[in-house]
């Protein structure tokens, strides 16, 4: 399974986090965003089978978080608040 799954659709882009998101996948995972959100759509990210995301698929989330009209989190997720603590940043995501 990969670190993530995007599925857009013409009102929405659906990001679901699996497992590990990490810088190795960083790349990967801006381009897809970047794709997905042309043009701007609202952008609900499900990261409910995230087990560790790092400071820089973090960054990659937030600046995805800005470029959406709107931005949220299918439910709360223990591991992304953590990492969203860790690093003194302020949660952009409006809990659904």
């Amino acid at each position: 399974m990969s670190p993530f799954e995007i599925d857009s659709t013409p009102d929405t882009v659906h990001l679901r986090l699996n497992f590990e998101v990490t810088i190795e996948q960083t790349h990967a995972l801006h381009t897809a965003l970047t794709t997905a959100l042309t043009p701007p759509r609202p952008l609900v990210v499900d990261p409910a089978a995230l087990t560790r995301i790092d400071a820089a698929a973090l960054q990659v989330m937030l600046a995805a978080a800005r470029a959406a009209p709107r931005a949220e989190l299918t439910a709360p997720s223990s591991v992304w608040t953590t990492a969203l603590q860790r690093h003194g940043i302020t949660d952009p995501f409006v809990q659904s």
